[in-house]
């Protein structure tokens, strides 16, 4: 097997997926902390640059070990879209694993010492640790492995309050902008968990077959189809409660972004996912939802935007 080319590795490292991940995090701060700190921001420019690229590298290592560690349900689940083993050498990865959180711990260490924060140092260590265990384990236990999954989705922007540990109230007040602060990120972990359950139902096959608990293989697929449109319908929940607000803040633009943009895909999803769904079926209401994500980021870049100019 020869060495790997650049579109391998990056497919393989959710190339897309990175740069929601930068993208979410610039908006995050920019938008919504850094204009409404009580003093001067914490993070300079490079501090917050090498902050992303450590979150990145984070990601990105957890996306090659999942892949390393779960090559036998992805061979029967989705054999089409397998790299390790195909186009890279599972060594080849493994080095490449090995560099990104080589390349981690350095950034984390080095903001960890500029800064004086210890949280820092230990968090990309601890990330990594719980990505394999994740990977190696927690993926095969019921909810637990999702939840994983979405506590890390809503950990890309928390990152980011945690660096700045300064409040956001200056006035004492609490205001629109902490709102949209906390609701994006109960966005992040609600939408995360239910296209988590999607895909946990579309790949019960191959996930029984390799001997993973999901919940769908554990409890059966109405459990598991019920769980997942529980989570569904608390994001719809969300959603709504976020296009009503906007309308009556005079904000109507907005609200109909929410609408078409977000609840539209997502009551489609909803109904694929109630219906007798096939494999296809699960697969476009994953799409969906991730449609739905992308939408939620736009939708924070709008609404911090217009926040700070209104």
């Amino acid at each position: 097997m020869g060495a790997p080319g650049i579109k391998h590795v990056l497919i393989l490292l959710r190339w897309p997926n990175l740069v929601i991940v930068a993208v979410a995090q610039f908006l995050f701060y920019t938008l919504l902390i850094q204009p409404h700190l009580s003093s001067p921001p914490l993070l300079s420019g490079l501090d917050f640059v090498l902050l992303c690229l450590d979150t990145l590298t984070i990601t990105a290592a957890g996306y090659v070990v999942n892949d390393l560690l779960d090559r036998i349900p992805d061979q029967m689940n989705r054999p089409a879209s397998i790299i390790i083993g195909k186009s890279m050498g599972p060594g080849t990865a493994w080095q490449l694993y090995a560099g990104l959180v080589v390349v981690g711990l350095a950034l984390s260490g080095w903001l960890g010492a500029t800064l004086g924060m210890l949280p820092l140092v230990v968090l990309h260590p601890l990330a990594t640790v719980l990505l394999v265990l994740y990977s190696a384990r927690l993926k095969g236990v019921p909810v637990v492995g999702n939840l994983v999954v979405a506590l890390f989705c809503a950990g890309v922007p928390g990152i980011l309050l945690l660096a700045e540990q300064q409040p956001m109230m200056p006035n004492g007040q609490f205001g629109f902008h902490h709102l949209l602060t906390i609701g994006y990120l109960v966005f992040a972990f609600l939408s995360t968990m239910y296209r988590e359950a999607i895909k946990d139902l579309e790949d019960e096959p191959g996930d029984r077959k390799a001997g993973l608990h999901t919940a769908p293989v554990a409890w059966g697929i109405i459990t598991a189809t019920r769980l997942a449109l529980c989570w569904g319908l608390l994001t719809l929940t969300l959603l709504l409660y976020t296009a009503g607000l906007e309308w009556a803040r005079g904000y109507s633009g907005l609200a109909i972004f929410v609408v078409v943009a977000l609840i539209t895909p997502l009551v489609w999803s909803l109904w694929k996912v109630s219906r007798t769904p096939t494999c296809k079926d699960y697969t476009m209401s994953s799409l969906a939802v991730k449609i739905v994500m992308v939408g939620g980021l736009m939708y924070l870049g709008m609404a911090g935007f217009a926040s700070l100019t209104g």
